[in-house]
């Protein structure tokens, strides 16, 4: 990486390998892992290596009612359980949102929800603005989703964001938060298939075949995370699409 380029934090390997493939061929993407060490490990190693700015990248969950997997999240701000918020490079959400209109619509959180699009007619995806939440664990539950939406004012979360921003606070340098939905605030999470899942996403087969075992029913819940994971995999490559050649923004 030279010292005039931007770094990208991602936490799963399937995001890392799309990125990987599709951002402009400077960029830096490195892959951390979940959960904020993990996270806050990995931008510390970019910043050491010259990095001029932090994007933290990949899946959230989605809190806002509005948000259909696959929609893309800019945030304005991160935060963390306690409330404290920290901002996004304002020049940075400015540019970046002019290049999402080519292929996103722009997402408002006061209107109704949307229908999904279903069999052949795909909706196209949005993208929206808000606070972005991060958390020590994954929200599996739509409950949990609405408490954090309601008490954080939040639209969306994550679990590595905020430690990025924090690093690129300390070194006095832009940070950005760019995600994609992957599980909307109307879906559940298998608590199983969290916990099969290694630090980058991966599934491991035993712990898998075991928590199916004693879930009998998480079968059926994996073809619906299948299609979202679809929607947000095509919306994450979108983006990248649209990244800008130059690797510092201005």
């Amino acid at each position: 990486m030279t010292a005039m380029s931007v770094g990208f934090v991602v936490a799963l390997t399937w995001e890392h390998q799309l990125l990987q493939k599709h951002l402009p061929s400077a960029t830096t993407v490195l892959l951390s892992g979940m959960g904020a060490a993990n996270a806050s490990a990995a931008a510390s190693k970019l910043v050491a290596q010259g990095a001029r700015g932090l994007i933290s990248c990949g899946c959230c969950a989605g809190l806002h009612h509005a948000l259909h997997s696959g929609d893309l999240i800019l945030a304005s701000h991160v935060v963390d359980a306690a409330g404290t918020c920290l901002p996004c490079d304002r020049a940075w959400q400015e540019l970046l949102s002019r290049r999402l209109q080519s292929a996103f619509a722009i997402g408002n959180t006061t209107v109704a929800r949307p229908a999904q699009a279903t069999g052949n007619h795909r909706r196209q995806p949005s993208w929206f603005s808000g606070n972005l939440i991060s958390i020590n664990k994954p929200v599996c539950e739509t409950n949990a989703k609405q408490q954090l939406a309601s008490a954080h004012a939040a639209v969306a979360a994550d679990m590595e964001s905020f430690a990025i921003a924090s690093i690129a606070r300390a070194a006095a340098i832009p940070f950005l938060a760019v995600r994609v939905v992957l599980d909307d605030c109307q879906q559940n999470l298998p608590d199983g298939l969290t916990a099969a899942c290694d630090d980058y996403g991966v599934p491991r087969t035993l712990a898998m075949l075991n928590a199916c075992r004693r879930e009998p029913g998480m079968i059926k819940e994996l073809w619906p995370l299948a299609r979202s994971r679809k929607l947000a995999a095509r919306s994450l490559q979108l983006m990248a699409s649209l990244w800008p050649d130059d690797t510092v923004l201005h």
